[in-house]
């Protein structure tokens, strides 16, 4: 019974680590430094240079390392990071006068 019992206290930890999660473009609550996980592939869309502020790269406890975009209106999305336009979107985001993005 104990063993069961702990089985599912971790799972609902895990559950709740992995919770804050964004691939569609909803906005995040809260601060975006918690664990972001991005599943899958990440979106193929193109996001217009101007409407982008900043970028951050998803935890290292997530099964996919992503970048997620935020744009002007504070919508986050998970992006593969080898995508050619996402490298350069970053690149352009960091020589943004202020940018708050990792370098």
């Amino acid at each position: 019974m104990k063993i069961i019992m702990k089985t599912a206290l971790l799972f609902a930890v895990l559950c709740c680590a992995l919770l804050p999660q964004s691939s569609d473009g909803q906005p995040l609550s809260g601060d975006a430094s918690i664990s972001v996980c991005c599943f899958g592939k990440g979106s193929n869309s193109r996001i217009p240079l101007n409407r982008l502020e900043s970028y951050y790269w998803t935890s290292s406890i997530c099964p996919f390392r992503h970048i997620v975009l935020v744009t002007t209106a504070k919508r986050h999305f998970c992006m593969n990071p080898e995508n050619e336009w996402v490298k350069k979107s970053m690149k352009a985001i960091d020589k943004k006068p202020g940018s708050n993005s990792p370098k």
